[in-house]
């Protein structure tokens, strides 16, 4: 997405409102919550910081976040710039600097700093390789029985434009987690397809956008838009109802994944 600022834009404007973001914010918060608010959490490519702000609300005190747009990173601390959150561009492959690491009241380590990191939506800008990379080194700064929470796009029948603005490269299935996953490293307490009810629409609406991907001559915007109050209230609602359930379900346009650090 670092070749397309308008999507940044929308992200920056959506990020506390939609419906989507707002239930990804609270499927994290739901995993953490019972933790103590002092601690250490990374957000491993922040976006434009709707996570952060959310977790910081929330009572969170010690938050750290990268980005590798400059852009992201521009938005993100104007949202948070009167909070003591840690913000930086980085590139999610690259080890973190230990001056990057520390911001005035924080004395993190660089091995062992975090007891949650949270990495939403970024792997599908890297390859396999890559991936399993990012994970090794995420377990190197991770804290003992730490989290490593990710969200990713789901499943080759939920792709369409949507994906060619954002810049999704790869659909995930269980399966590929079951090979990308080291478990001398992980356990894994939860991998989940969401949203459930809602996954027939979203597949519609993905089917139609391959239509116009066959015919050419389209426009490529994501589906980042606002609906009107009571459609997004409603699916707000709808899907976090789903969460409380803690159903299982066989396929849905996203995948949200924690892995509990074996140390």
């Amino acid at each position: 997405m670092l070749d397309r600022p308008e999507e940044y834009l929308k992200m920056n404007e959506m990020e506390q409102q939609l419906w989507w973001y707002k239930i990804l914010h609270f499927l994290v918060y739901f995993e953490i919550k019972t933790f103590d608010k002092t601690i250490q959490v990374l957000d491993a490519g922040c976006g434009t910081g709707g996570l952060l702000a959310y977790l910081y609300e929330k009572g969170f005190l010690h938050l750290t976040g990268f980005d590798l747009s400059k852009q992201a990173i521009e938005l993100a601390s104007k949202r948070l710039k009167h909070t003591n959150i840690n913000l930086f561009q980085h590139h999610l492959t690259e080890p973190i600097k230990q001056q990057d690491a520390i911001k005035q009241q924080d004395a993190i380590k660089q091995q062992d700093a975090f007891n949650v990191i949270v990495s939403n939506d970024t792997f599908y800008f890297l390859s396999f390789e890559e991936q399993k990379q990012v994970l090794n080194y995420f377990y190197q700064i991770s804290k003992s029985n730490g989290l490593v929470i990710l969200n990713l796009p789901a499943l080759q029948a939920f792709s369409g434009i949507h994906d060619e603005a954002v810049g999704i490269s790869h659909r995930f299935t269980k399966q590929d987690l079951e090979v990308l996953i080291d478990k001398k490293l992980f356990k894994i307490q939860k991998i989940r397809y969401w949203p459930l009810l809602i996954s027939p629409l979203i597949y519609f609406s993905r089917w139609r956008q391959r239509q116009k991907q066959k015919k050419g001559n389209y426009n490529i915007v994501s589906d980042i838009h606002l609906p009107t109050p009571m459609i997004n209230h409603s699916l707000f609602f709808l899907t976090k109802f789903e969460t409380f359930l803690n159903l299982s379900i066989p396929f849905s346009s996203s995948m949200f994944v924690v892995l509990q650090v074996k140390k």
